[in-house]
């Protein structure tokens, strides 16, 4: 019975530290690469500096952990919440007209004679979690139940027990 009890306890522990953290990666990184997909198909043809910013965080004590899905660009939540009537400065002014004298764009000499512009949102992350957040709790299902499996086989692989041969659970 003791030993039985350690073996939960080893278990308990792995699945609260380690096994939480992997999981709660795994159900991100599902998410993180729907939300790159997203901006590929909104935002096509541009530098990928959006999309290649992407990255995971993970946060928290040893029995909560928490995935933060980042982007690192400093125009990240303009495209996924927009901007409404943001005033236009005197260098982006100057900008756009630099703009209109090089390129003759009709595009560039309206923003320069506007008082304010609004970007529109593009949300691409949000969409991500809508559409993946079935599959990303699955995925968590999934890794837990492989630490589980690990550690009840004592912290070995099923192909390092028993001479090599595979247990079935």
């Amino acid at each position: 019975m003791q030993e039985l009890d350690r073996t939960f306890q080893r278990i308990a522990d792995r699945v609260a530290g380690a096994g939480l953290r992997a999981a709660s990666r795994a159900g991100a990184e599902t998410i993180l690469e729907q939300a790159k997909a997203n901006i590929r198909d909104t935002f096509v043809n541009q530098s990928g500096r959006l999309e290649n910013s992407g990255r995971i965080e993970l946060e928290g004590a040893r029995s909560r952990q928490v995935a933060n899905i980042l982007f690192d660009v400093i125009y990240a939540a303009v495209h996924e919440y927009g901007l409404q009537d943001q005033p236009i400065t005197d260098r982006q002014r100057a900008f756009f007209w630099a703009m209109w004298a090089e390129e003759g764009d009709e595009m560039w000499k309206a923003l320069a004679l506007s008082e304010t512009y609004t970007i529109p949102a593009r949300p691409y992350l949000r969409p991500a979690i809508d559409s993946k957040q079935r599959e990303a709790l699955r995925e968590m299902a999934r890794v837990l139940a492989e630490e589980i499996k690990r550690e009840a086989r004592g912290g070995r692989t099923a192909a390092t027990i028993r001479g090599g041969g595979r247990l079935n659970y």
